[in-house]
């Protein structure tokens, strides 16, 4: 079990290093949003099925905010 704990933990911390280098260089979050669409299932395989859609766009909502508020005035 713990070789696929590793695994799972492993494509999470690569899905954020992906999304730390797209956030970059994005202009608008939907163009973020597009860009990340490729690499969900690297942090879904911990959402409820049922409302994995959403989950994964907040927590793309987030990491939009949380990036471009160092940047606000």
């Amino acid at each position: 079990m713990s070789k696929i704990k590793n695994y799972l933990m492993d494509q999470e911390e690569e899905f954020y290093t992906i999304a730390e280098q797209q956030i970059k260089g994005c202009e608008h979050i939907d163009e973020f949003k597009t860009a990340m669409a490729p690499f969900s299932s690297m942090v879904t395989w911990n959402f409820d099925p049922e409302s994995a859609a959403w989950e994964f766009e907040d927590l793309l909502s987030e990491m939009w905010g949380e990036y471009w508020s160092k940047y606000a005035a």
